[in-house]
């Protein structure tokens, strides 16, 4: 069986259609991947309730004047997101 092929083009997230700027950049430093996305951190990071030993780039730092996308692709529906495919964090109705 062949290997898959390399991806056909650099990540990239812009802000606009026209794609006048890569919000992605260069120098992007990814702060969880693979199984260290769970719930668990996914919340902490937004409500800001760490662990003392979580370092500082693994905060979001936000106060009530930013501005945050949270991007989320993959398992999902109306008012529900799953996280690893094994849990779900579903809206407050």
């Amino acid at each position: 069986m062949p290997s898959p092929s390399p991806r056909p083009f650099t990540p990239q997230v812009h802000n606009h259609r026209r794609k006048d700027l890569n919000l992605y950049g260069d120098a992007v430093e990814v702060d969880y991947r693979g199984n260290e996305v769970t719930l668990d951190a996914v919340v902490r990071v937004l409500t800001g309730r760490h662990a003392p030993a979580v370092p500082r780039s693994q905060r979001l730092l936000a106060d009530r004047h930013s501005n945050v996308l949270l991007y989320i692709t993959g398992h999902g529906g109306d008012e529900f997101m799953k996280v690893q495919d094994q849990q779900e964090l579903a809206a407050q109705v």
